[in-house]
């Protein structure tokens, strides 16, 4: 399991100073479409941010570093997260559950992941 939360203003203020650099370096194209509207960009790139901290730290419980940019988030037409990794990432999880939450000062996520039978769990 992965859990991240952060604080909206801080992730804010790095959009502000760094721009696109910044959104660039953690975030796939596809990604930031659906948070481009007005309504959505505050907390959704917060928590877009957030989602896949926590996805990276469910990959440092198997001694993985999970490269920003080799997972990605995406919604379902009902908005539901969901995480899809590249292929260059090892399949150490059959699946991975997310959900994320935000508030207008907070935003929180959780990811969960089923292990695989059989697979190095990263520990040894």
């Amino acid at each position: 399991m992965g859990v991240d939360i952060v604080e909206i203003e801080r992730v804010e203020k790095a959009v502000e100073r760094f721009g696109d650099r910044f959104l660039n370096r953690l975030f796939l194209e596809e990604e930031l479409n659906f948070y481009r509207s007005p309504g959505r960009r505050r907390e959704g790139i917060a928590a877009l941010f957030c989602g896949k901290e926590a996805v990276k730290k469910l990959f440092l419980s198997k001694n993985f570093l999970l490269p920003w940019r080799q997972v990605k988030i995406e919604h379902t037409s009902g908005g539901k997260p969901e995480v899809k990794l590249s292929p260059l990432v090892p399949a150490f999880f059959e699946e991975i559950d997310i959900s994320i939450s935000h508030s207008h000062q907070f935003a929180i996520a959780v990811a969960i992941g089923v292990e695989k039978e059989g697979v190095n769990n990263g520990t040894g």
